[in-house]
């Protein structure tokens, strides 16, 4: 899958990763795909329903040694 953006957000508390990915979604073109890194559980919390509330597909979620990564296509 090709990956037209990343977002790494290791080490940002909630809300600053969430408002990242909103900044960075609303740069993208539909069908755009971006990786979300993110090392706070708050911030793993929000970001997959928040891109889905907002139309987004969230293609893949991982949790892997208290990081997450979020691969999601702007609709």
């Amino acid at each position: 899958m090709k990956i037209d953006k990343e977002l790494d957000t290791r080490g940002r508390t909630c809300p600053l990763p969430l408002l990242s990915l909103r900044r960075l979604l609303s740069q993208m073109q539909p069908g755009e795909v971006t990786r979300v890194i993110v090392s706070d559980e708050a911030s793993a919390r929000e970001i997959p329903a928040f891109a889905q509330r907002k139309g987004n597909d969230v293609l893949l979620a991982e949790h892997h040694d208290g990081e997450w990564t979020f691969t999601i296509r702007r609709a």
